[in-house]
């Protein structure tokens, strides 16, 4: 957040914008020219959030106790790229998933389901931005499914 001069005292805010060719245009960024080099003064970036896909699922039909898997993508915004991830599982019914690729935007979750048993469980993600603007946070409900007899 930075701070500006408006209506007669310093206010913060967190996004600015300039009437320039008949319309308003959202400003990023503000640079001065100090010691023969332009320099960053301030920049306005929008809140960090974050969002996954809601329900995800996969299910198969085995005979066996076999691995299920179900990937997830979180998809931010706003803040500063790059971004940072950190995925958690809670167990819902059943064991805790396995995660792969756990500090990446794309996570696959993987749990052993037996023969006639469904597990669930909820996958949390956190992202960070490059200028400490988080965290956002986000879950999905997932559920893995073995459909054999």
């Amino acid at each position: 957040m930075s701070e500006a001069f408006i209506s007669g005292g310093w206010r913060g805010h967190t996004r600015a914008e300039i009437y320039i060719g008949g319309a308003w245009r959202r400003i990023v960024r503000a640079e001065i020219y100090k010691g023969g080099a332009w320099r960053l003064a301030a920049r306005y970036l929008d809140p960090l959030t974050v969002a996954t896909p809601s329900g995800a699922s996969n299910s198969v039909s085995s005979h066996f106790t076999v691995p299920v898997s179900v990937v997830v993508s979180a998809i931010p915004s706003g803040g500063l790229p790059p971004y940072t991830y950190s995925w958690a599982a809670e167990a819902d019914i059943g064991p805790l998933p396995t995660l792969s690729g756990a500090s990446t935007a794309t996570v696959t979750a993987t749990v052993s389901v037996p023969p006639g048993d469904t597990f669930s469980a909820n996958l949390i993600c956190t992202v960070n931005d490059s200028v400490g603007s988080g965290p956002a946070s986000d879950s999905t409900f997932c559920t893995f499914s073995n459909f054999g007899v």
